[in-house]
């Protein structure tokens, strides 16, 4: 998996990445690829060279300061995917990287 975040995105809440590791598993089953770029509003998945596939965060996702968190109601209280959100926690979750940006995630 290779997800980059958009240099206006710092870090990403433990709540939201929750949240987004389901998008993200959605993203991959309707594309059949594995690199996505997240940027402060959306979530996209490339499919090719001209064409992609976007998740455009609604209420429940928000971007302040570069930190996307999860600000909807019944914030989920485990993840929708553990593997993909074990990644992506870990490497641009808030814990380890406060307020710090990533480039890459990881290749696996």
């Amino acid at each position: 998996m290779k997800i980059k975040l958009d240099s206006n995105v710092r870090g990403i809440t433990q709540v939201a990445c929750m949240h987004i590791s389901g998008v993200i598993q959605n993203l991959m089953a309707q594309t059949g690829k594995d690199e996505l770029i997240i940027f402060p509003n959306k979530i996209v998945c490339r499919k090719g060279w001209l064409s992609s596939v976007n998740y455009n965060f609604g209420s429940n996702l928000c971007c302040v300061n570069g930190v996307i968190d999860y600000v909807g109601f019944n914030p989920p209280i485990e993840p929708d995917n553990q593997m993909i959100y074990d990644e992506l926690y870990s490497y641009c979750g808030l814990k380890n990287k406060a307020y710090g940006r990533c480039e890459i995630i990881r290749f696996c």
